[in-house]
């Protein structure tokens, strides 16, 4: 909160003021009222005791008397008072020519009130200021007396006495402290336009305000330096009032403000339709001799002037900047990688999958990915956006399910400075920002936290973020692509995840069908992955080939290029059995095992039907079948089928026997 010490004359101006001051600055400004008394004053320690932002002093005198006291070097605004509209009104309907005199408590109030009632169009009464040594004042007969509340001394001989009521702080003060206290926010700016309403100013005032306030000194210049395209004001006669160093360049003249647009240096077609239209939003002119083209804009500041703000845009500027945008874009890696033709495949199902993506990308709607784990979510992701209307716009990346929740939040919609412990000085801008009229893929957006999931829905409805620790709303312009391998129903259903983020997300969906659903593209991949190897002309043996389409590749296109790329990089040439990734040959033997260690259960279960067995006669009975099976073997099966409870085993002679649970188990599995 910033602080204001009001120096004023007296309790019940200071009350007054200080009252007007809270109505547009509020909580933000801090007002302590200190009164001169006139002689009776004695100096106000808490100029000393505290520092203060603004100083705002009504008298230049008590200023004087209580400088030394200053502790910090505050700024000081001196006030000019204004009146309620009202009064003024009526103080304009009396006769042209009526003489009045202005009685105020002091001579310097009465001269400012005098200056203020000139400069608000009250020229209609000849006006003079009452105070002991005015020696116009004599012999004068006065038809009026415009007092501002009772004044201190009595006044005779004047028939008629009209009271302006309360004073009120001017608008250009207001201003003033709103700017050297650094309270200029859009809330303070639109409680100055509603203050303005309550008291009498020129109809031209905002006009004047915007051209020689202080606002335009302090931020008009500053922000419009710093654009790189020329901007200027016009008013409603085609005259600068204002322009950037940018429009300086363009039409090689130091001396423009004040100036008729048509005397200047300029493109005659720009001058042309900037004059003849009020409007236009990036109009494209040529210059005279086709050798330069631009985009024109012309609108009005607001609807309280009569001033436009235009800005020129060179053509051949802006496909500048499209192409560093693009480098940069590079740099980072916000671009893509992948198109539809690196989707490699034949099967029916895919082709369906992929003619149903190029669809899409062309609808600019949020977008749903849904597959198994290697399937390729972000080579669809990708080759969405780059069929899209944004693939000239960054492509941007997360997984979701690699960050820590506090951190996700951050990285997505960025962070202010202080925003917790560590947070980069200056803040950080979030992947919604950086993606800003492009694409951002949340790959796993399954597994973000139900408080992101909310923040993340308003950005999909609202286009709009707040950064972690800010205050500001910052729009944004993304189209999002999600992707995961999850079961979002039985998320939804156990509270896991958003109904209305999934409705919303789901707009467009794309199903990708995992690699065992379409064995036939399984040679296409292989023979395409060894050719990406770059180890020159690799073969591979036919039965390695079949092999390779009968497995069942739990990690889909993922798994099968890793196989494939450690394949080529081991073999010399050829690749055969003696080149499967060891953990395939290891899964291959436990499965084959646990093939036939079910084929044994069933016959011990079988053979118990007959009566009660020991291992030993169980083993023999197996290896009368053909099948050669050790007692330790025999062992284990019987440890399984007991944990099961298809059988019991006894102790010495009684040997095992089949249960109810493990006669029912062989009617369903035959033998």
């Amino acid at each position: 909160m910033k602080k204001l010490a009001l120096l004023c004359k007296t309790k019940p101006i200071g009350i007054l003021y200080e009252a007007q001051l809270a109505s547009v600055f509020g909580e933000h400004l801090q007002t302590v009222v200190i009164n001169d008394d006139y002689n009776a004053y004695v100096p106000d320690r808490r100029l000393a005791e505290e520092e203060y932002d603004v100083i705002l002093v009504t008298n230049v005198y008590s200023l004087n008397k209580s400088r030394h006291l200053i502790k910090n070097n505050p700024a000081l605004v001196y006030l000019e008072f204004a009146f309620q509209k009202e009064p003024i009104q009526q103080l304009k309907q009396y006769p042209v020519g009526t003489e009045t005199l202005i009685c105020f408590n002091f001579p310097s109030s009465s001269h400012q009130a005098a200056s203020a009632l000139y400069d608000i169009g009250v020229r209609n009464l000849n006006l003079y200021v009452n105070y002991p040594e005015n020696k116009n004042l004599e012999g004068k007969i006065f038809d009026l007396a415009i007092i501002s509340g009772p004044p201190n001394y009595k006044i005779s001989g004047i028939p008629q006495i009209f009271d302006l009521g309360p004073r009120k702080i001017a608008l250009s003060t207001m201003l003033e402290v709103a700017v050297k206290a650094e309270l200029l926010t859009t809330e303070i700016e639109k409680k100055l336009y509603d203050y303005r309403n309550t008291i009498a100013v020129p109809d031209d005032y905002l006009d004047y305000s915007f051209n020689h306030s202080l606002v335009h000194q302090y931020q008009f210049q500053d922000i419009a330096n710093c654009l790189e395209h020329p901007l200027l004001i016009l008013d409603r006669n085609g005259v600068v009032k204002n322009c950037n160093k940018a429009f300086l360049a363009i039409t090689s003249q130091q001396k423009v403000l004040g100036r008729p647009l048509q005397e200047l240096n300029l493109s005659s077609n720009i001058k042309r339709q900037l004059l003849s239209q009020n409007v236009m939003e990036n109009y494209y002119i040529e210059a005279e001799d086709h050798s330069r083209g631009y985009l024109v804009s012309k609108e009005k500041l607001n609807s309280h002037t009569n001033s436009y703000i235009v800005t020129i845009k060179d053509i051949s500027h802006i496909r500048n900047l499209e192409e560093r945008l693009k480098r940069q874009m590079r740099k980072k890696g916000y671009i893509t990688r992948y198109n539809f033709s690196d989707i490699k495949g034949c099967s029916k199902n895919l082709i369906a999958t992929v003619t149903a993506a190029k669809k899409i990308a062309k609808i600019d709607k949020p977008t749903l990915i849904l597959g198994e784990s290697g399937t390729g979510k972000e080579l669809f992701a990708q080759s969405i956006h780059a069929n899209s209307s944004r693939k000239e716009f960054p492509f941007i990346g997360i997984n979701c399910a690699a960050l820590p929740d506090a951190l996700l939040e951050s990285e997505l919609f960025g962070y202010d400075e202080g925003a917790f412990t560590g947070a980069k000085r200056g803040g950080k801008a979030g992947l919604f920002e950086l993606a800003d009229h492009g694409t951002l893929f949340l790959d796993e957006v399954g597994d973000i936290p139900l408080k992101t999931q909310a923040k993340l829905l308003r950005a999909l409805e609202e286009r709009e973020i707040m950064r972690v620790g800010g205050s500001s709303i910052i729009s944004v312009d993304v189209r999002i692509i999600a992707a995961t391998n999850r079961s979002l129903d039985e998320m939804m259903r156990g509270i896991d995840f958003r109904q209305d983020l999934f409705y919303r997300l789901s707009n467009l969906m794309v199903v990708i069908p995992p690699l065992r659903d379409r064995r036939e593209d399984i040679p296409i991949l292989v023979e395409y992955f060894i050719s990406k190897s770059g180890l020159g002309e690799i073969s591979i043996d036919r039965q390695v080939m079949d092999f390779l389409t009968r497995y069942p590749w739990n990690g889909n296109v993922r798994e099968l290029r890793n196989c494939v790329e450690y394949m080529a990089s081991v073999c010399d040439g050829y690749i055969g059995w003696e080149h499967l990734p060891m953990y395939i040959v290891y899964q291959e033997n436990q499965a084959n095992r646990r093939n036939e260690l079910e084929g044994i259960d069933r016959q011990i279960l079988h053979l118990l039907i007959q009566g009660p067995m020991g291992r030993t006669a169980l083993a023999n009975s197996l290896s009368a079948t053909g099948k050669s099976v050790s007692e330790y073997r025999v062992r284990e099966v019987l440890s399984e089928l007991s944990k099961k409870g298809y059988l019991h085993i006894g102790r010495g002679r009684n040997g095992c026997h089949i249960t109810e649970e493990g006669r029912n188990y062989l009617c369903t599995h035959s033998v």
